[in-house]
This record gives C-alpha cells, sequence and structure tokens, in this order.
C-alpha cells in the first residue's frame, strides 16, 4: 500500500492500478473527517489491515486546529 497526500487529496493506492482517493475539501470539519475514518478504517478491510499508516496521513494532512475547533 503506497499514500500520497498532496494538497486537494489523500490517494490510497490499495493495490496497482486501484487507488482510493479521499478529497480534501471533503474533509473541512471534526464530523467529516471521522466520516472518511470510518468508511475506509472500518468498512474497508484493506483499511482495518492498514489503519495506523491511513490514520497518520489523515492527521498529517489536517490541520490540527480544525480538531480543537478553532479552524
Amino acid at each position: 500500500m503506497k499514500i500520497t497526500v498532496a494538497d486537494d487529496s489523500i490517494d490510497i493506492e490499495v493495490h496497482k492500478g486501484f487507488i482510493y482517493d479521499i478529497p480534501m475539501d471533503r474533509m473541512q470539519t471534526p464530523a467529516a473527517a471521522l466520516d472518511w475514518i470510518h468508511q475506509i478504517c472500518v468498512d474497508k478491510q484493506w483499511g482495518r489491515d492498514n489503519a495506523p499508516m491511513i490514520l497518520d496521513a489523515i492527521f498529517d494532512a489536517i490541520p490540527s486546529d480544525m480538531w480543537s475547533g478553532k479552524g
């Protein structure tokens, strides 16, 4: 699995030829980000198997101010 964080998306290459794209404009609130985390790390077997790596990428990409209610 390869994860690429860009300004506008987080791309998760699950396997060659299959990329799961998370648009950053759809993770603008804590609730929206948690929805994506649930969709990937709970609903997808490949997400459960790689949750620490996926969560690291998501938390690195989201400004910490958003989580504290300042963003």
